[in-house]
């Protein structure tokens, strides 16, 4: 019997996909929630320009890095226990990250954060799907979609309010971008434990650690000379031999995944317009986002003198068109097509970044509110469209 087909699961479905999605919201906050801190910590722990930026890609470089090796090893040995640990995992280091005092010790808890998140993601995706009955599931995970998108923009607000403190919540200081996740992880363990379903394939993907290896270091390679090159120079010694080794692994990586009997990526989905348009929707908005999400904190802040919690306040607008634009999609999706919902988020994004190209020091943020809206929206017709079409595309 499928999951959706058992009384008690289909009963509460709409509840266990609140759940997940609060799960995702999680995660997702943690990608661009510690950007309103940045200023914070480097002025009381004494963090350079380029330790900032690890901080941020640390967590998304391990987050992407073991995306589709965390969601393998669910399928395989259970989705529950692979959302229960990674929450463990994750809270923890959130919990560590919140009493570090030095750079080294934020970067591990990042990272550890980061590998969390890797099994959560897909954990919660998979669920839902096997939660929801086929005629249902792509209202849902247009839902799921629409809070990945809100919560990115609401990390910032929950982190701001901590790190400045309003009202009766007392400041906490940049340490609040780690220790707000632990007690609400905390929560969201207790009501999975007690209700989430248990669920794993009867035919589950077989794993490819060696493919999982080479392609981390290609990406560390790849972000290090990015990240570096201004700092060390593009033609430094450093900085070249990064991007060569990211060339050298990558094509390594492409290599093995040809030959090897049970690949991480199966070449051949690529050849699913589906799967491939779906998965350059994805990582294309995402690599746009979140550097619009680290520069948009760094500028509102050193800029325009905005505290942390004025920061994180500044993005809802994207948050809330972002979460009320998602579950319209579906219906737009199945009545134009995938691609060209997809197509309209990416010419509502470019949008948005054209007017944002011209601000200046003494820009207001009125001239601000109108993209935000509009990234908002876009990034909800995008990456909807986006998910299910890579699932749906997925065996």
């Amino acid at each position: 019997m499928n999951l959706w087909e058992r009384p008690e699961v289909h009963a509460r479905r709409w509840f266990l996909l609140g759940v997940l999605s609060l799960t995702l919201v999680l995660v997702v906050m943690s990608v661009s929630g510690l950007n309103v801190a940045l200023a914070t910590l480097q002025r009381d722990v004494g963090v350079t320009g380029p330790q900032l930026q690890w901080i941020v890609n640390t967590y998304a470089l391990a987050f992407g890095g073991l995306l589709m090796t965390g969601g393998a090893i669910g399928d395989r040995y259970g989705r529950k226990g692979a959302l229960l640990g990674g929450l463990l995992v994750f809270g923890l280091g959130a919990l560590l990250g919140g009493l570090a005092d030095s750079a080294e010790v934020i970067l591990f808890a990042r990272g550890a954060m980061g590998v969390a998140a890797a099994f959560v993601m897909p954990a919660t995706l998979s669920l839902l799907i096997e939660i929801f009955p086929p005629p249902e599931r792509q209202t849902a995970i247009a839902i799921w979609s629409g809070f990945a998108g809100g919560g990115a923009a609401l990390g910032p607000a929950l982190t701001g309010l901590f790190v400045t403190g309003w009202w009766i919540v007392p400041s906490w200081g940049w340490e609040a971008g780690f220790l707000y996740n632990v007690p609400l992880v905390a929560v969201v363990m207790i009501v999975m434990a007690l209700w989430l379903p248990r669920s794993r394939d009867e035919r589950p993907r077989h794993l490819d650690p060696i493919g999982a290896g080479l392609s981390i270091v290609a990406m560390t390679a790849l972000i290090y000379g990015i990240i570096e090159g201004p700092e060390q120079g593009w033609t430094s010694v450093p900085v070249l031999a990064a991007f060569a080794t990211a060339v050298v692994f990558g094509a390594v990586l492409l290599r093995w995944q040809q030959r090897a009997r049970h690949p991480m990526l199966p070449l051949e989905l690529f050849s699913d317009r589906r799967f491939s348009v779906g998965s350059a929707v994805v990582s294309m908005t995402f690599v746009v986002m979140i550097g619009f999400w680290f520069l948009l904190a760094l500028y509102v802040q050193f800029s325009l003198g905005y505290s942390a919690l004025e920061a994180g306040l500044a993005t809802m607008p994207e948050a809330i068109a972002s979460m009320v634009v998602s579950p319209f999609t579906a219906p737009l999706a199945k009545r134009f097509g995938s691609r060209r919902i997809m197509s309209l988020g990416f010419a509502v994004l470019a949008a948005t970044f054209l007017p944002l190209a011209m601000v200046g020091t003494d820009t207001s943020y009125w001239f601000l509110l109108g993209p935000l809206v509009l990234a908002g929206a876009g990034l909800a017709l995008a990456m909807t469209p986006a998910t299910n079409d890579i699932m749906v595309a997925t065996p």
